[in-house]
């Protein structure tokens, strides 16, 4: 379970992930409303302030005169709020969080593994192709994240999970 649990956190990472287009496309349009909303009442309230009638420049109703008198910074301001790289934070800590489980998971696998051969005898993977074969594809998908992602297991807790498990069954063998 503890792989399992991790693995299923994986997923859903890799899952928001395919969101991030769409993602982009939608922050992208609020930052360009939020700016222009602003852009247009701060130049309002600076025209009004100066005692000045009518619309600011580049907020004419005219097309062609509002762009004739558009700030030229505006282009530049949206780049920079908008540009390529904006969720580049967000991917650097998804991959980050994303390692970290790997390296939960592989730990508790290894950890487990190893109880299977020093107390019951098995391989892990035959007792779980026996007893649960959904698990043990669920291990594949851990092994080749691992290789992926060149991900070394915990190894002080490896020996914390082999303890844990190894004083539990002991426990179960000694009341049986």
């Amino acid at each position: 379970m503890e792989v399992v649990g991790r693995l299923d956190k994986i997923n859903m990472i890799g899952a928001f992930r395919s969101l991030f287009p769409y993602m982009s496309t939608i922050w992208q349009d609020d930052v360009h409303w939020a700016y222009f909303d602003g852009h247009m009442v701060g130049s309002r309230h600076a025209l009004n302030r100066s005692g000045k009638a009518g619309e600011p420049p580049g907020w004419e109703a005219d097309e062609e005169e509002a762009e004739r008198n558009a700030d030229p910074t505006i282009d530049e301001d949206l780049k920079k709020w908008t540009g390529e790289g904006r969720y580049a934070r967000l991917e650097g800590k998804l991959e980050e969080m994303e390692r970290e489980l790997v390296r939960e998971a592989l730990t508790a696998w290894l950890g487990f593994a190893g109880f299977c051969a020093q107390e019951v005898g098995l391989e892990a993977e035959k007792l779980l192709e026996a007893l649960a074969r959904p698990f043990a594809e669920r291990v594949r998908e851990l092994e080749e994240l691992s290789a992926r992602h060149e991900v070394e297991p915990d190894e002080g807790g490896v020996e914390e999970y082999l303890v844990m498990m190894t004083e539990a069954w002991r426990r179960v063998l000694e009341s049986a």
